[in-house]
Formats: structure tokens, C-alpha cells, sequence
């Protein structure tokens, strides 16, 4: 189903086997040099205060450690994991017809992760939702819906599982204060969606009424429209056993997660790095930290200082804990691109696609997926 208006001109860029790219060419890198030169120059600049405090001998040394293959090998097979269980949730976020398999919905998941480390600009999120797009029968905002409320569920398990192990492993009051607030606000922001969802499916018109009576006139038209596309798209409260299953769905992306950091861990000594399983939902908050601060392709930088400051404050020692993260992102970045890779072959996604795809600008779909990024 297409979203685009029937009267406009201009042709939709399609990945592979779907259509050809717009006749406008991709957008150059000047329009983006600046933010671009700014997430690599933060890169640096973490890189440099992860390895402030470690002398130059040391720094030599790291490259003459113990690599634990064994630990690194099975952490990123179970990554894997991670990644299908994402595919199983945005199933069950979209609505009931669409027929879009898991498949697809895992398999973007997985190049979405590919294209953020290999292209810079977050251009992943326009990547995956062009891919999904081939084979969803729902519109555009419907599936931007998903997503987004994709996010939120990710931030609010993310956020339970750090409470839980802020307070289990008393770090410090004020990182669980802010652990709390952070909560809260989050789970109030989907309370009160969960909320509006259930009063437009009871009541749709009433909505409709309200939103024009609170919104300027040159705007009302254009806002109740777009907030009825978002509501129709919600999932939420469809079915009970329905939001179980997602709730669920989310508290596993990130269960699997944390202990397949834990496991990388607990291949070091145990008077090296912290060996309780409350470090791996901290790693994890770490890691998701890095990946919502611009930076590198792969989040190269900040990364290794978030994952390094977090194991320290655990009690961890410094170059254990470079080491470490060194590792940790090397697992993390090949176990993603290795899953983009196979998933990207598996549907007919090539090289040329995923470059069209991740600079263009000139579909709709690649705009609103760019504007969640």
C-alpha cells in the first residue's frame, strides 16, 4: 500500500527488486559534512579519555593480554538472539493483517545495525524501514508507529533492568535516583499512549474533536489527520495476551543481551573485572548509551569509554577494562555485520542497494525514517 500522494511526480527509490532509485541523485556528503566531522571528532575525543588514565607501556601491553575466544565466540552467537526476538516484537506491534513475515522484520533489524556500522549518520533507520517496506502491507505511519513504540519499550526494560542492578550492587544513589526518574518519565510517555489508544478505539470521533479543539485551525486539519494514521497503527491494547507477549518480548531483547556481555566477561579473571551477573544490564545501558551520542561509524570511541567508566565504577581494574571493551565492541560490531550480511543475501538486499538506500533523500519513506533517527 502506498503512501506517497497520487498526484506527485517523483518516483520512490526502491531497494533491490523492487523499483529503481529516484531520478534525483543521492544527497551529497557536504549536506551532512558538519555532522559527520562532529561524530567522528567526539569519537576521538572518547577514545582519548578512554585511555587517559592507562600508561603508554600499558596501552603497548593490551595487544599481549588473553583474549578469552571461547566467551567471545558464544557472546556473539547469542546476539543473534537478541536480534530475532526484535523481529518477533515489531510483528506484534504491527497490525494483525499484515502479513510481513518475521524474517524480514529480523533480517532489517540486522542490516539496520550493519549499515550504522559501516555508514555514518544513523542511516540505518532509513536502510530498515525501506527493507520492510518491499514486503508491509501497512502504511508508513502505521509501521513509523511500531518503531517508535519499538523504542520506548527498549528504554523502558533497558531502564527496569538497570534499576534493578543499580540497586542490587549499590553504585551510587544518585545513578539510581536518575535511573528512577528516567523510568518514569518514559513509562508515563507510554501510559499516557496506551491511554489515548484505548479511548480512539472506544471513541474515535471524540478524539478527533479534541485535537482540532486544542489545536490552531491552520494546523488541526493536518494534526488529527496524522494522529489518526499513528492511533490506527498502535497495537497496544488489542489483546491482553497480545501486550503480554510484547512486554515479554522486550524485557528478552535485553535479557539476552545483558548476559551475552556478562558471558564476554566472564572470560577475564575475576580480580580483573567485577564476575556478577548485575554487570551485564549495566554493560548494556552502557552500550546503548554510546549508540545514542553521534559519533563514528560503529560507534567507535564512545563505546569503549562508556563500557570502560561503567566496569570501573564497578570496581573493575583500568586495563582490564579496556581490554574488554576493546573486545566487547569487537564482538558486537562483527556479530552484526556478519547477521546484516547473511540476512542482507538472504533478501536479495546488495551492496549498491544499501548505499542508495542509506544516502538518498528522496523518498518519503527514507525521510520520515531519517526524522527518528
Amino acid at each position: 500500500m502506498s503512501v506517497e500522494p497520487p498526484n506527485r511526480a517523483r518516483a520512490t527509490p526502491q531497494l533491490h527488486g523492487v523499483g529503481q532509485v529516484g531520478t534525483r541523485p543521492p544527497i551529497s556528503l557536504g549536506n551532512n559534512v558538519k555532522r559527520i566531522l562532529f561524530g567522528i571528532v567526539f569519537s576521538l575525543v572518547a577514545l582519548f579519555l578512554a585511555a587517559r588514565n592507562v600508561q603508554l607501556d600499558d596501552l603497548a601491553a593490551l595487544g599481549d593480554r588473553s583474549i578469552p575466544w571461547g566467551h567471545a565466540l558464544s557472546g556473539g552467537v547469542v546476539l543473534f538472539v537478541a536480534v530475532i526476538l526484535r523481529g518477533w516484537r515489531l510483528k506484534l506491534l504491527l497490525p494483525e493483517g499484515d502479513s510481513v513475515p518475521v524474517r524480514t522484520l529480523s533480517g532489517a533489524t540486522a542490516i539496520l545495525f550493519l549499515v550504522n556500522n559501516l555508514f555514518p549518520g544513523r542511516a540505518g533507520e532509513v536502510v530498515r524501514v525501506v527493507v520492510i517496506k518491499k514486503q508491509c502491507a501497512s502504511p508508513l505511519p502505521t509501521l513509523l508507529t511500531a518503531i517508535v513504540v519499538e523504542r520506548c519499550l527498549d528504554a523502558i526494560s533497558l531502564v527496569l533492568l538497570l534499576m534493578a542492578a543499580i540497586w542490587a550492587v549499590d553504585v551510587s544513589p544518585q545513578l539510581s535516583l536518575w535511573a528512577m526518574r528516567l523510568g518514569g518519565i518514559v513509562g508515563a510517555a507510554v501510559v499516557a499512549l496506551v491511554i489515548l489508544e484505548m479511548v480512539h478505539r472506544r471513541d474515535a470521533a471524540r478524539v478527533d474533536r479534541w485535537v482540532r479543539h486544542c489545536t490552531p485551525q491552520r494546523f488541526g486539519e493536518r494534526i488529527a489527520t496524522l494522529l489518526e494514521q499513528v492511533l490506527s497503527g498502535l497495537n497496544l491494547t488489542a489483546s491482553p495476551l497480545r501486550l503480554a507477549a510484547i512486554v515479554s518480548l522486550s524485557l528478552g531483547v535485553w535479557i539476552v543481551t545483558s548476559a551475552s556481555f556478562y558471558w564476554v566477561l566472564a572470560g577475564y579473571a575475576p580480580e580483573d573485572l567485577p564476575h556478577t551477573l548485575w554487570a551485564g544490564p549495566i554493560v548494556a545501558g552502557a552500550v546503548a548509551l554510546a549508540s545514542s551520542i553521534p559519533g563514528a561509524p560503529g560507534y567507535l570511541g564512545v563505546f569503549q569509554l562508556s563500557v570502560k567508566e561503567s566496569l570501573e565504577a564497578l570496581g573493575g581494574q583500568q586495563l582490564a577494562a579496556l581490554h574488554y571493551a576493546l573486545l566487547l565492541w569487537a564482538v558486537n560490531w562483527l556479530s552484526n555485520n556478519l547477521l546484516g550480511l547473511y540476512y542482507g543475501v538472504r533478501l536479495g538486499v546488495g551492496w549498491g542497494d544499501l548505499k542508495s538506500a542509506a544516502h538518498s533523500r528522496d523518498a518519503e519513506v527514507a525521510t520520515q525514517a531519517e526524522s527518528l533517527s
